[in-house]
């Protein structure tokens, strides 16, 4: 059996917010309808409104993608909002790219971004969505658009199988089998392997692993050695890529980080332009790859 059961969200992890609130304050990180939702509620925000984001603690599903989102949104009220502001109320230190995106805000938004960390209570948060407050550490902020995103756990049906230890699914990095059921396979989100970020590239090179295991075991065949890749690409701004990604494999127990990389501060335009480029072509080519 191979599972790829996504994430759930951990109850209670944000005070004030459970899925009854997704339609006031969504949570826009299971794609769909919630993602139009945010999208609407954003464009119809009042000249010089205000965005709030509760950031997730780690370990979440893409760990930029609160902030690519983040820079979208900036993007999009400078166009048609350039008053606005937008506040991200975080409980970690540090994230992803942290550097990048930083730098990439104040050269394209100058100082419409205002991240509170948790040094400044960004992990102290509890929101009213009747009142569509949010509450930093004492401060209540009154928005017009709040995007919660809360802490998370691996999908439902991966505890359902009895395959969870805590929030999220332990596996083996040579083939992604369960550690409490070796034939179960978790694979992506849901899995607790080591090193690799929940990514969809990381779910994919993970897939492509468990298959090759699958197939030796059924038909006696060989098995070549498990390697794994990841790549995640931010859009800060129109032609403004970054990058970071890193190559792994199973070392004392987990999938470890043999090598790494990541886009640096500074880079020129042509250089980011070029990294833009090239996750459009990662992602006609993953979904090839995927769907054919």
């Amino acid at each position: 059996l191979i599972l790829s059961p996504g994430i759930d969200f951990v109850e209670g992890s944000v005070p004030g917010w459970d899925l009854a609130a997704q339609n006031e304050m969504p949570h826009a990180y299971k794609a769909g309808s919630q993602t139009e939702l945010l999208k609407a509620q954003v464009m119809a925000m009042p000249e010089g409104g205000t965005f709030v984001m509760v950031a997730p603690p780690n370990p979440y599903r893409c760990p930029p993608g609160p902030y690519e989102r983040i820079s979208m949104i900036a993007y999009t009220l400078k166009q048609t909002n350039p008053t606005a502001k937008i506040i991200i109320a975080d409980p970690k230190e540090k994230f992803s790219k942290q550097g990048l995106f930083e730098e990439g805000w104040q050269a394209h938004y100058g100082g419409m971004i205002t991240r509170i960390g948790p040094d400044f209570g960004g992990e102290n948060v509890t929101v009213d969505p009747g009142a569509m407050t949010v509450d930093i550490d004492g401060e209540v902020i009154k928005a017009d658009a709040v995007n919660v995103i809360p802490a998370q756990k691996a999908g439902k049906i991966a505890e359902l199988a009895g395959v969870t230890d805590g929030n999220w699914a332990p596996v083996n990095p040579e083939d992604m089998s369960s550690k409490a059921d070796p034939d179960i396979h978790v694979l992506g989100d849901s899995s607790e392997q080591g090193d690799m970020p929940k990514s969809g590239f990381s779910a994919n090179s993970q897939a492509k692993v468990c298959a090759n295991a699958v197939r030796g075991a059924l038909t006696e065949s060989r098995v070549f050695p498990a390697k794994y890749s990841n790549t995640c690409w931010s859009l800060i701004s129109v032609d403004d890529g970054v990058k970071v990604g890193a190559n792994y494999e199973p070392a004392e127990g987990k999938i470890a980080s043999t090598d790494s990389f990541v886009s640096q501060t500074g880079e020129d335009a042509a250089l980011r332009k070029a990294t833009y480029e090239e996750s459009e072509g990662w992602y006609a080519g993953i979904t090839a790859d995927m769907f054919g």
